[in-house]
């Protein structure tokens, strides 16, 4: 079995999984699974979905190191840990949690889309040795200022739509989609006063 889709099953334990080593896509949405576990034996597991669950803490996969695609929107998260070992992974949701902070990301350095919208985050940090990121979403968040993007070579997509800047204008026109270079991103806003402070972030 490759596929398997629990879905909307009321699972509160994730178990009896041992005999499934050549899952590739493993969907868990919509059930009421508070510990991540039981996963240890799926090493070819490729997309893992564990949307809308109890989840308080990223733990228990540390096995997967084939993952490219983990979801785990809609949970109770604080904070972003325990992914060091997920070295593949190329897309990570965490939509509608409640994190503070961009951190744990450093080893992850084929990551190209990586979502945080809808949590508290109030600084853009944590995100300097992802140079293979194009997509970096961030909207109704708490941030006031953009920096430490410099080195992210690859963005071509970035969302910061209604987040806490000071300057009204940025609240409405931050909501890129085709951005050919970071630079011409950064150029953008230097031409507002008082931004050009940016490209040395």
């Amino acid at each position: 079995m490759k596929y398997l889709d629990l879905e909307e099953n009321n699972i509160k334990n994730i178990t009896g999984l041992e005999g499934l080593s050549h899952l590739r896509i493993f969907y868990l949405r919509s059930n009421q699974i508070v510990e991540i576990s039981g996963l240890d034996t799926l090493r070819n597991l490729k997309t893992l979905d564990l949307s809308s669950n109890n989840i308080k803490e990223i733990n228990g996969l540390d096995n997967l190191e084939n993952l490219r695609q983990l979801k785990l929107n809609h949970n109770n998260l604080t904070e972003i840990k325990n992914l060091a070992n997920l070295i593949n992974l190329s897309e990570i949701e965490l939509d509608h949690n409640r994190i503070t902070e961009i951190k744990g990301l450093d080893k992850l350095i084929n990551l190209e889309y990586l979502s945080l919208c809808n949590n508290q985050i109030s600084e853009m940090k944590g995100l300097d040795k992802l140079e293979n990121l194009n997509s970096l979403m961030l909207k109704n968040n708490n941030i006031s200022e953009v920096k430490n993007i410099s080195n992210l070579y690859s963005l071509r997509r970035l969302s910061l739509f209604n987040n806490k800047f000071k300057d009204p204008y940025f609240d409405d026109c931050f909501e890129y989609e085709e951005l050919n270079e970071l630079n011409d991103f950064l150029y953008l806003k230097s031409r507002k006063e008082g931004l050009k402070k940016l490209i040395r972030h």
